[in-house]
């Protein structure tokens, strides 16, 4: 894929997730990313992180995770975790999103994509918030243990983004930390 990656000036990266859980747009840190997330008012729960040690997700590939700077750097781009696997629903989420992506890229109106996609809009969110991914710092409630040190929440209402046993092993990580932000 990497060839038509570095090509793209627009990217929806479009994923399920191996255990049931609400859809979650990802953008990467960059403020471009954000608003086309808030642009496209879906789904509710938008994730703002600086990616992972497994390495480059293709949403921050190339052009993509530069800074927006005199040389025209206008990319955008999204990565959707649209629910578990076996979830017919997840299937509903992935077109919307395909939907409303296309739709704010200006390729084509709502009124195109209606005509030629009959259905495939779901309803907007009834409202947005960002989690922002931060560090696992140490303090508050213990959640687990990695290798008997315990595993602790770093502030108040802390949210546990994405947190999996599938792959527990030693350099792997199974959760991240964010806090809310309203949008």
């Amino acid at each position: 894929l990497r060839p038509w990656v570095a090509q793209a000036d627009w990217l929806l990266d479009i994923h399920s997730m191996h255990e049931p859980s609400a859809p979650l747009l990802l953008t990467g840190i960059q403020p471009r990313n954000l608003a086309l997330a808030r642009a496209m008012r879906s789904p509710e729960h938008i994730v703002v992180d600086a990616g992972h040690k497994d390495g480059v997700r293709m949403r921050d590939y190339g052009r993509f995770g530069a800074l927006e700077d005199s040389n025209g750097n206008d990319t955008r781009s999204l990565l959707i975790e649209c629910g578990f696997h076996g979830d017919p629903a997840s299937r509903a989420v992935a077109q919307d999103q395909c939907v409303r992506f296309i739709e704010q890229s200006g390729a084509l109106s709502a009124d195109a994509l209606a005509q030629q996609l009959p259905g495939w809009r779901l309803p907007d969110a009834p409202r947005q918030g960002a989690l922002e991914v931060t560090g696992p710092e140490k303090a508050g409630t213990v959640i687990g243990d990695n290798d008997g040190v315990p595993v602790v929440t770093p502030y108040d209402d802390c949210v546990l983004v994405m947190p999996s046993v599938r792959q527990a092993r030693a350099g792997v990580t199974v959760v991240r930390f964010a806090r809310r932000r309203l949008l």
